[in-house]
């Protein structure tokens, strides 16, 4: 059986092409760890999860980014207030 498509690989790409550290990246590992890909369900784990570890400052910005099959690719910048 081969590896299924994306997983743990769309983030270690997008964490290598973005240069992003591995803090930036935490969340959304520990919950693909902990419920596997689960498309829209998980974007809101880990927003809850960084909301809680690391809410944004005033004025500070985030981007949250999910893919989906194929190259579908959502994208919210986020401002903190």
């Amino acid at each position: 059986m081969g590896r299924a498509p994306g997983r743990q690989r769309i983030i270690d790409r997008v964490s290598e092409e973005l240069d992003l550290p591995e803090e930036s990246v935490a969340e959304s590992r520990a919950v693909m760890r902990e419920y596997g890909n689960t498309a829209a369900p998980a974007v809101l784990a880990v927003l809850g999860r960084l909301m809680d570890a690391r809410p944004l400052r005033p004025g500070e910005h985030g981007v949250v980014m999910a893919f989906g099959p194929g190259a579908t690719v959502w994208s919210v910048l986020l401002r903190g207030a």
